[in-house]
Protein backbone atom coordinates (compact mmCIF):
# COMPACT_ATOMS: atom_id res chain seq x y z
CA UNK A 1 0.00 0.00 0.00
CA UNK A 2 1.12 3.27 -1.25
CA UNK A 3 2.06 5.60 1.76
CA UNK A 4 -0.37 8.95 1.97
CA UNK A 5 0.87 12.06 0.84
CA UNK A 6 1.16 14.83 3.35
CA UNK A 7 -0.32 18.32 2.73
CA UNK A 8 1.66 21.59 3.82
CA UNK A 9 -0.50 24.57 3.89
CA UNK A 10 1.03 27.85 4.16
CA UNK A 11 -1.41 30.73 5.00
CA UNK A 12 0.12 34.02 3.65
CA UNK A 13 2.42 34.35 0.39
CA UNK A 14 4.11 37.31 1.23
CA UNK A 15 7.69 37.29 1.26
CA UNK A 16 7.86 34.56 4.52
CA UNK A 17 5.44 31.94 3.15
CA UNK A 18 6.98 32.61 -0.37
CA UNK A 19 10.05 31.88 0.70
CA UNK A 20 9.24 28.69 2.94
CA UNK A 21 7.33 27.31 -0.37
CA UNK A 22 10.61 27.67 -2.17
CA UNK A 23 12.94 25.83 -0.07
CA UNK A 24 10.13 22.87 0.80
CA UNK A 25 10.20 22.53 -3.14
CA UNK A 26 13.75 22.49 -3.50
CA UNK A 27 13.44 19.67 -0.85
CA UNK A 28 15.29 16.60 -2.60
CA UNK A 29 11.90 14.28 -2.64
CA UNK A 30 9.44 16.14 -1.21
CA UNK A 31 7.35 17.42 -4.10
CA UNK A 32 6.61 13.44 -4.47
CA UNK A 33 5.82 13.18 -0.98
CA UNK A 34 3.84 16.19 -0.11
CA UNK A 35 1.53 18.46 -1.14
CA UNK A 36 1.95 22.18 -0.84
CA UNK A 37 -0.80 24.35 -0.55
CA UNK A 38 -0.57 28.57 -0.75
CA UNK A 39 -2.72 31.20 0.16
CA UNK A 40 -2.62 34.42 -0.59
CA UNK A 41 -5.49 36.71 -2.09
CA UNK A 42 -2.76 39.36 -3.74
CA UNK A 43 -2.32 40.06 -7.25
CA UNK A 44 0.44 37.30 -7.30
CA UNK A 45 2.54 35.39 -4.32
CA UNK A 46 6.02 36.18 -3.41
CA UNK A 47 6.42 39.99 -3.20
CA UNK A 48 3.49 41.06 -0.57
CA UNK A 49 2.94 44.49 1.26
CA UNK A 50 7.14 45.18 1.27
CA UNK A 51 7.98 44.31 -2.06
CA UNK A 52 4.87 45.23 -4.40
CA UNK A 53 4.78 47.15 -7.22
CA UNK A 54 5.81 51.16 -6.58
CA UNK A 55 7.66 53.84 -7.75
CA UNK A 56 10.66 52.83 -8.94
CA UNK A 57 12.71 55.30 -6.50
CA UNK A 58 11.65 53.16 -3.48
CA UNK A 59 15.05 51.48 -3.05
CA UNK A 60 15.78 47.92 -1.51
CA UNK A 61 18.48 49.10 1.41
CA UNK A 62 20.68 45.85 1.03
CA UNK A 63 23.05 45.04 -2.29
CA UNK A 64 22.16 42.81 -4.93
CA UNK A 65 24.50 40.72 -3.71
CA UNK A 66 22.97 39.79 -0.12
CA UNK A 67 19.71 38.93 -1.31
CA UNK A 68 19.88 35.72 -3.08
CA UNK A 69 16.99 33.40 -2.15
CA UNK A 70 19.24 30.40 -2.20
CA UNK A 71 22.34 30.14 -0.55
CA UNK A 72 24.50 27.58 -2.11
CA UNK A 73 23.59 30.70 -4.98
CA UNK A 74 24.81 33.76 -3.53
CA UNK A 75 24.63 35.68 -6.59
CA UNK A 76 21.68 34.42 -8.24
CA UNK A 77 19.23 37.39 -7.79
CA UNK A 78 22.74 39.62 -8.63
CA UNK A 79 22.62 37.57 -12.11
CA UNK A 80 18.80 37.75 -12.52
CA UNK A 81 19.03 41.62 -12.33
CA UNK A 82 21.81 41.88 -14.65
CA UNK A 83 18.96 40.17 -16.97
CA UNK A 84 16.51 42.65 -16.40
CA UNK A 85 15.59 45.25 -19.20
CA UNK A 86 15.17 48.12 -16.35
CA UNK A 87 18.85 47.93 -15.30
CA UNK A 88 20.68 46.63 -18.71
CA UNK A 89 21.62 50.04 -18.97
CA UNK A 90 24.07 50.48 -15.66
CA UNK A 91 24.46 48.21 -12.50
CA UNK A 92 22.79 49.79 -10.02
CA UNK A 93 24.05 49.73 -6.43
CA UNK A 94 20.71 49.63 -5.01
CA UNK A 95 17.84 47.92 -6.93
CA UNK A 96 14.16 49.23 -6.54
CA UNK A 97 11.75 47.28 -4.14
CA UNK A 98 9.46 46.07 -6.68
CA UNK A 99 12.44 44.35 -9.02
CA UNK A 100 12.62 42.20 -5.91
CA UNK A 101 9.36 41.69 -5.58
CA UNK A 102 9.46 40.41 -9.26
CA UNK A 103 12.15 37.76 -8.42
CA UNK A 104 10.01 36.45 -5.93
CA UNK A 105 7.18 36.01 -7.87
CA UNK A 106 9.30 34.60 -10.76
CA UNK A 107 10.77 31.53 -8.51
CA UNK A 108 7.93 31.12 -7.03
CA UNK A 109 5.51 30.28 -10.45
CA UNK A 110 8.92 28.06 -11.26
CA UNK A 111 8.82 26.21 -8.19
CA UNK A 112 7.33 22.54 -8.63
CA UNK A 113 4.41 21.06 -6.50
CA UNK A 114 3.20 24.48 -5.41
CA UNK A 115 -0.40 25.26 -5.84
CA UNK A 116 -1.66 28.58 -5.36
CA UNK A 117 -4.87 29.51 -3.74
CA UNK A 118 -6.15 33.26 -4.55
CA UNK A 119 -8.25 33.67 -2.18
CA UNK A 120 -8.77 33.87 1.78
CA UNK A 121 -8.44 31.76 4.46
CA UNK A 122 -11.06 31.99 7.05
CA UNK A 123 -10.25 29.11 9.68
CA UNK A 124 -8.48 26.02 10.20
CA UNK A 125 -10.07 24.14 13.23
CA UNK A 126 -8.10 21.22 14.86
CA UNK A 127 -9.68 17.80 13.55
CA UNK A 128 -9.49 14.36 15.01
CA UNK A 129 -6.14 12.70 14.51
CA UNK A 130 -4.09 16.29 15.06
CA UNK A 131 -4.79 17.41 11.37
CA UNK A 132 -6.73 20.73 10.47
CA UNK A 133 -9.36 21.99 8.27
CA UNK A 134 -8.35 24.99 6.80
CA UNK A 135 -11.37 26.59 5.23
CA UNK A 136 -11.05 29.04 2.11
CA UNK A 137 -13.26 31.92 1.53
CA UNK A 138 -14.15 30.23 -1.89
CA UNK A 139 -15.68 27.27 -0.17
CA UNK A 140 -12.52 24.98 -0.34
CA UNK A 141 -11.54 23.05 2.22
CA UNK A 142 -7.93 21.76 2.64
CA UNK A 143 -7.07 19.04 5.27
CA UNK A 144 -3.67 19.32 6.31
CA UNK A 145 -1.69 17.68 8.57
CA UNK A 146 0.84 21.00 8.48
CA UNK A 147 -0.62 24.77 8.81
CA UNK A 148 2.03 27.27 9.05
CA UNK A 149 0.46 30.74 9.34
CA UNK A 150 2.78 33.74 8.13
CA UNK A 151 0.55 36.62 8.29
CA UNK A 152 3.31 39.17 8.11
CA UNK A 153 2.34 42.46 10.14
CA UNK A 154 -1.12 43.33 11.04
CA UNK A 155 -2.34 46.74 10.18
CA UNK A 156 -2.02 49.45 12.73
CA UNK A 157 -4.83 50.29 14.81
CA UNK A 158 -6.79 53.43 14.29
CA UNK A 159 -5.22 56.67 15.91
CA UNK A 160 -6.51 57.20 19.17
CA UNK A 161 -8.73 60.43 19.86
CA UNK A 162 -7.47 63.07 22.43
CA UNK A 163 -7.77 62.13 26.21
CA UNK A 164 -10.17 64.86 27.73
CA UNK A 165 -9.03 63.53 30.93
CA UNK A 166 -7.48 65.74 33.18
CA UNK A 167 -5.93 65.51 36.76
CA UNK A 168 -7.18 68.18 39.29
CA UNK A 169 -4.49 68.77 41.96
CA UNK A 170 -5.91 67.13 45.12
CA UNK A 171 -8.65 65.13 43.05
CA UNK A 172 -6.74 62.85 40.65
CA UNK A 173 -8.78 62.36 37.13
CA UNK A 174 -11.13 64.46 36.61
CA UNK A 175 -14.33 65.05 34.32
CA UNK A 176 -17.29 67.62 34.09
CA UNK A 177 -20.33 65.79 33.17
CA UNK A 178 -22.15 67.19 29.88
CA UNK A 179 -18.66 68.98 28.61
CA UNK A 180 -18.57 68.91 25.01
CA UNK A 181 -15.87 67.07 23.08
CA UNK A 182 -12.92 68.61 22.90
CA UNK A 183 -13.42 71.80 25.93
CA UNK A 184 -11.16 70.98 28.75
CA UNK A 185 -12.44 72.27 32.32
CA UNK A 186 -10.33 74.92 33.92
CA UNK A 187 -10.15 74.41 38.39
CA UNK A 188 -9.35 76.40 40.37
CA UNK A 189 -6.92 74.98 41.89
CA UNK A 190 -4.81 74.26 38.61
CA UNK A 191 -4.98 72.11 35.71
CA UNK A 192 -2.57 69.62 33.85
CA UNK A 193 -2.87 66.89 31.65
CA UNK A 194 -3.58 63.36 33.21
CA UNK A 195 -0.30 61.07 33.65
CA UNK A 196 -0.92 58.20 35.25
CA UNK A 197 1.56 57.74 38.64
CA UNK A 198 1.21 57.54 42.37
CA UNK A 199 -1.58 58.57 44.50
CA UNK A 200 -1.72 62.70 45.31
CA UNK A 201 -0.90 62.97 48.78
CA UNK A 202 -1.44 66.66 48.96
CA UNK A 203 -3.85 68.03 51.53
CA UNK A 204 -7.22 68.11 49.81
CA UNK A 205 -8.70 71.67 48.48
CA UNK A 206 -12.59 72.54 47.87
CA UNK A 207 -14.18 70.85 44.74
CA UNK A 208 -13.03 73.52 41.69
CA UNK A 209 -16.17 74.16 40.85
CA UNK A 210 -18.10 74.68 44.01
CA UNK A 211 -17.66 77.45 46.68
CA UNK A 212 -15.30 77.34 49.53
CA UNK A 213 -16.14 75.71 53.26
CA UNK A 214 -17.95 77.98 55.73
CA UNK A 215 -14.83 77.86 57.43
CA UNK A 216 -12.42 79.24 54.40
CA UNK A 217 -13.72 81.95 53.46
CA UNK A 218 -12.18 84.34 50.46
CA UNK A 219 -11.26 87.56 51.27
CA UNK A 220 -10.28 90.68 48.94
CA UNK A 221 -11.92 93.36 47.01
CA UNK A 222 -13.82 91.00 44.65
CA UNK A 223 -15.38 88.06 46.36
CA UNK A 224 -16.70 85.07 44.12
CA UNK A 225 -15.54 81.73 42.19
CA UNK A 226 -11.70 81.38 42.19
CA UNK A 227 -9.94 81.58 38.90
CA UNK A 228 -6.42 80.48 37.65
CA UNK A 229 -5.37 83.71 36.87
CA UNK A 230 -5.75 84.96 40.75
CA UNK A 231 -5.34 83.35 44.24
CA UNK A 232 -7.83 84.20 46.75
CA UNK A 233 -6.83 84.63 50.06
CA UNK A 234 -7.65 82.95 52.96
CA UNK A 235 -8.40 83.33 56.80
CA UNK A 236 -8.33 79.88 57.98
CA UNK A 237 -6.95 80.58 61.49
CA UNK A 238 -3.22 80.80 60.01
CA UNK A 239 -1.02 84.08 59.23
CA UNK A 240 -1.79 86.62 56.88
CA UNK A 241 0.28 87.01 54.28
CA UNK A 242 2.92 89.15 54.88
CA UNK A 243 2.68 92.81 53.46
CA UNK A 244 5.14 93.92 50.89
CA UNK A 245 8.22 95.70 52.21
CA UNK A 246 8.65 99.32 51.50
CA UNK A 247 11.69 100.43 50.84
CA UNK A 248 13.30 103.85 51.26
CA UNK A 249 16.76 105.56 51.22
CA UNK A 250 18.94 105.23 54.41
Amino acid sequence: MAPSRSVITIVGGGFAGAVLALHLARQPGLPARADVHLIEPRAAPGPGLAYAPGPPAHLLNVRPGALSLYPDQPTHFADWLARQPEVAAEVLDFAPRFLYGSYLAEELAAAPGVRWHHTEALAAPLIPGGRRTVRLADGTVIESDYVVLALGNFPPPPPAGPDLRVEVRGRGPHHVPGAPCGVLHRPAAGLRPHRPGPPDRRPRRWPPTAAPPPACSPSGPAAGPPTLNRRPRRSCGRRPWPSPLSWRRA
